[in-house]
């Protein structure tokens, strides 16, 4: 295996909502060190893409999608066991299994793939073998999106050819159940499933109130939460737990723009409104260290930087690029740290970088020199995997580790 980017130095010192950033050493700055060490973890298709993401922990071993076939771009699940890479999959043989919403469940690995007649299906990995689960729409694609674990059951959204979208429950034994109904004969359009504060949450149409809305599953009963644009839809995307209330974006009435808000099991609330004249655009909502951090737009033109709220006041913690966007995206905890992906304007790329929490931003990657268009990252064996390129002209991503 390659090793890439051995003792790079890349740092900042910044305060909060104003950055020193440079990308050359400059006596002028307070430059901090930082050595570390990336390694290429994949080469399943030398010269060319893997493509690799879905990276998801399973049985000590790092579970993704990559690319089997570069001519063709038919996926496969593999295995990375700390070692090497294993395919695992090949449902549909010689042809595309196109491997989706990885989520671990009751000791077994469940995922969706495309069967022989292409018809997308859920299906289980004990470690050994892998079988089929769901055949929601018989004879037809299931199209399985949103899997997440609560209360002891595998939920997700899945296709009833008769009557569309819905959300279903299963258990690992029993056969798979419909939960929603909240349009009956026609489609829930069930989003961002997501367990939280002892319920499950999800966003669902409701054709009464102009469009979707927050709704709530505990015990049995499924309730509207939230109506923060009155007679339209919310728009609610990036529910997250902070602090036992769950935050969201969705979009304001009175506004008209996508903000943060706060349910607290009773009210809801709105936290955000960085950009007074336009939409904060909220994105990858993540808690560290007694924080909720996530990316924003401070204007009209969509540029983004990256913000922390406390519980009572947000700050602006990245200026990477002075007066232009960040583009801040796929934020990560790894060793008490936040870990993201930002753009920098000196060699016109995306790049990997961390956060301390204190006031330090580092750069850790520089691959390619250029755009390393870093993603998909997760946590595995002590280090932090995730997908970058590998070349000049940032087309062929891999697997790599960082340590």
């Amino acid at each position: 295996m390659d090793e890439l980017g051995s003792d790079s130095t890349a740092s900042i010192s910044i305060k909060v909502g104003k950055s020193d950033y440079d990308s050359k050493t400059s006596n002028t700055l307070d430059l901090a060190v930082i050595k570390h060490k990336i390694t290429q973890i994949s080469n399943i298709n030398n010269g060319s893409d893997d493509a690799p993401w879905n990276l998801t922990v399973f049985n000590g071993a790092l579970y993704f999608t990559a690319i089997k076939d570069p001519q063709t771009g038919y996926q496969k699940l593999y295995k990375y066991d700390g070692s090497k890479i294993k395919q695992i999959s090949d449902v549909n043989t010689g042809g595309n299994d196109a491997p989706g919403n990885l989520k671990v469940f009751n000791g077994a690995l469940y995922f969706n793939v495309f069967d022989s007649s292409w018809r997308d299906k859920l299906y289980r990995y004990n470690g050994n073998v892998i079988v089929q689960v769901s055949d929601v729409d018989s004879g037809g694609a299931d199209n399985i999106n949103y899997s997440t674990v609560f209360d002891g059951g595998l939920y997700f959204s899945a296709y009833n050819g008769v009557i569309g979208n819905k959300l279903y429950k299963y258990d690992g034994i029993n056969p798979i159940a419909m939960v929603s109904d909240i349009n009956p004969g026609s489609w829930d359009n069930i989003y961002n499933v997501t367990a939280g504060d002892g319920a499950l949450y999800f966003d669902a149409y409701n054709p009464g109130n102009g469009g979707d809305k927050l709704y709530k599953y505990s015990a049995g009963t499924i309730v509207q939460v939230s109506n923060t644009n009155v007679g339209g839809g919310d728009s609610v995307a990036y529910l997250t737990e902070f602090n036992g209330d769950l935050y969201f974006a969705a979009v304001s009435s009175s506004q008209g723009y996508q903000k943060i808000y706060k349910y607290d099991g009773n009210n809801i609330t709105q936290i955000s409104n960085i950009n007074v004249n336009g939409d904060d655009r909220p994105q990858c909502l993540t808690v560290l260290n007694g924080a909720l951090y996530f990316s924003a737009s401070f204007n009209t033109n969509g540029d983004t930087k990256l913000y922390k709220y406390d519980g009572n006041t947000i700050t602006q913690v990245t200026d990477i690029n002075s007066g232009h966007s960040d583009n801040v995206y796929n934020l990560i905890v790894f060793n008490g740290e936040l870990y993201f992906s930002a753009y920098n304007s000196v060699v016109a790329g995306n790049k990997l970088y961390k956060y301390d929490g204190v006031g330090t931003i580092f750069q850790i990657s520089n691959i390619t020199g250029g755009d390393d268009q870093v993603s998909d990252m997760t946590v595995f064996n002590g280090s932090l995997y995730f997908s970058a390129t590998n070349d000049s002209y940032n087309v062929y991503r891999k697997l790599y580790k960082f340590e």
